[in-house]
């Protein structure tokens, strides 16, 4: 290997810039001493949230999910789920346009302009 080459390649080397054995025993520590602290900590009482017959009731039986799921029905999206749901975007679109067309007596107007209370039917 020429002399030009070995240069390059020190370069390249000392440009990656590793962490010292300092650092990293310092990291290594810092994450240990967290992990401990986070382990060291209290659970929660549990005394007197669960009822007697909680406390005294057994673990529930294992089932095969076959039969957790008989009876549901399988959701998917069908082919023409966009269109039903584009069609109900049409058919709300044209309602909530008949609704804001509907004229309102005076006397509806000035209840909801005064809002809702108690004291009204």
């Amino acid at each position: 290997m020429s002399a030009s080459a070995m240069s390059a390649s020190a370069v390249s080397c000392a440009s990656l810039r590793l962490p010292s054995p300092g650092r990293r025993l310092a990291v290594i520590a810092g994450v240990t001493l967290a992990l401990s602290v986070a382990g060291c900590t209290d659970f929660p009482d549990m005394t007197g949230r669960l009822s007697e017959a909680d406390q005294a009731g057994g673990y529930p039986a294992l089932v095969p999910a076959e039969r957790l799921l008989e009876g549901t029905q399988d959701v998917a999206i069908a082919p023409d789920t966009q269109t039903s749901l584009e069609d109900r975007v049409t058919a709300l679109d044209r309602r909530a346009e008949a609704l804001r067309a509907t004229e309102l007596d005076n006397q509806t107007r000035d209840r909801m302009q005064s809002g809702v209370r108690a004291d009204q039917p």
